[in-house]
């Protein structure tokens, strides 16, 4: 079986690069199979650490984002002549400089391939398999109050707007308790849905799970809820595959393959209903460039245009490209540039990157209700200081210290497996999109952390005390 898991990631990225290779001119050819051969590596050491060892999640599913973002867009660009969906500020499609943009790629994600193998050989020692070590008894009390939970919390956040996707909050609560109540509805309840529920993988809590998040998706108007907790049933059937026998084998992915599209679907259909409701409602005046249109949206509603929909999220939600291709073509970049980026605290429409994206924008007034900014992505935002060496320091540290929390998140959770798995995911997620409001990025992920710690301290004493 992980023979054949290898064969298609090998095949997938070696089909659609000779297919691009063929079309690409002589000059930019060997970037781009430099830049391929090298998510090869990425792909395949990232795959093998997660088919050997419990932890790795973080290097794999960050380095398939990366692929989709990266090498995966500028192969379908080329094949297909598409737009770049996001605003790429003053940046001129020449070869040159595409080829200066492929090598900031490159040497970032070499980078992300030291830390891969610092991690490795660093870890290996304390890398066990614990499977035997874990059970699925669910609590059914737990699901029942989770379920009741994440209904009440979902649908307080939509009518009064506590923090809503592409919109300005409704409502005010002291202490950040805005972004606290949006952790715990996207978070805590995954968190504990899989803590009291799916510690390893049941064909039937899978179900409940997936309901679950939709509920949670859909509170929040959003998509990310869902694609994060289907990362995690993915990993558990990755890692669990290889010890099941062919029947659980099918049985499994028959049942997982039907509830992502139903409760993706229906997360997409409601969440996209709904708010097009609000921006109605609201009034506001959305522009063009960074919105969709309300026709859009009711035309997102039309049968025959569904699937062109979900090509269009495929192709457009990936972060990547148009982020290093904006940076590229600012005049100003600087380590001075950088700090001030990593400055930023929030933004109410204009962000610090809409200056490079956007620079038409960014001093306009923003007095829509409506939220909406583009998001550079790690590499395109540590090329903020002009230096492709500085990019591929900052993407090896940091992607290494995030390793290191996975770690122990694994530890600390040794016989939930699916929670280490959540752990490695919304981490994942939220790096993917880091560049806006750093701060806030590395608030959000400490609470996040503190309260999960908090919670294995107080569950450890309870298990003592029982």
């Amino acid at each position: 079986m992980k023979k054949h898991i290898f064969a298609l990631h090998i095949l997938f990225i070696l089909f659609l690069t000779i297919y691009t290779s063929i079309i690409l001119n002589s000059n930019i050819l060997p970037i781009y199979l430099l830049m391929a051969s090298i998510f090869l590596a990425n792909t395949l050491f990232s795959l093998n650490t997660i088919l050997k060892f419990p932890t790795g999640i973080f290097y794999y599913l960050l380095n398939i984002m990366f692929l989709l973002g990266f090498w995966f867009k500028f192969s379908v660009q080329k094949i297909t002549n598409i737009t770049y969906r996001e605003p790429i500020g003053t940046f001129i499609l020449n070869a040159d400089a595409e080829i200066r943009v492929l090598w900031v790629i490159i040497v970032g994600m070499a980078g992300f391939l030291v830390a891969q193998l610092a991690s490795f050989y660093l870890f290996k020692k304390y890398q066990n398999d614990e499977a035997e070590k874990q059970s699925n008894d669910v609590n059914i009390k737990a699901l029942i109050m989770i379920i009741l939970s994440a209904v009440a919390l979902a649908a307080i956040n939509v009518k009064f707007n506590i923090l809503l996707f592409a919109f300005k909050p409704g409502l005010i609560l002291p202490f950040k308790g805005n972004a606290i109540y949006f952790l715990i509805l996207t978070r805590g309840m995954i968190f504990l849905f899989l803590y009291y529920c799916l510690k390893t993988y049941s064909n039937k809590m899978v179900i409940w799970g997936a309901f679950v998040a939709a509920i949670c998706s859909i509170g929040v108007l959003s998509r990310m809820v869902i694609l994060s907790y289907f990362a995690v049933v993915f990993f558990l059937v990755i890692q669990n595959i290889t010890r099941w026998h062919l029947k659980k084998s099918i049985q499994s992915f028959l049942i997982i393959v039907p509830t992502f599209f139903i409760f993706s679907y229906l997360t997409v259909l409601l969440s996209t209903g709904l708010r097009e409701k609000l921006m109605r409602e609201s009034s506001a005046s959305i522009s063009t460039s960074t919105q969709v249109t309300e026709a859009a949206v009711k035309k997102d509603f039309e049968l025959h245009d569904k699937f062109k929909m979900y090509k269009e999220l495929a192709l457009g939600r990936w972060i990547g490209m148009e982020g290093v291709l904006a940076v590229d073509s600012y005049p100003h970049k600087s380590f001075t540039f950088l700090m001030d980026a990593l400055k930023e605290k929030s933004y109410h429409g204009n962000s610090f990157y809409t200056q490079v994206a956007s620079p038409e924008l960014y001093n306009s007034n923003n007095t829509s209700q409506v939220i909406s900014t583009s998001v550079p992505g790690p590499i395109a935002f540590f090329y903020y200081s002009g230096s492709i060496w500085f990019v591929f320091l900052a993407t090896l540290v940091v992607t290494f210290l995030f390793s290191v929390l996975e770690q122990f998140a694994f530890k600390f959770f040794i016989e939930a497996q699916s929670v280490g798995i959540f752990i490695s995911t919304f981490i994942v997620f939220d790096f993917f999109q880091f560049g806006i409001s750093p701060l806030a990025f590395l608030r959000y992920l400490s609470f996040s952390v503190i309260s999960i710690f908090v919670f294995y301290i107080l569950t450890r004493k309870h298990n003592k005390l029982i």
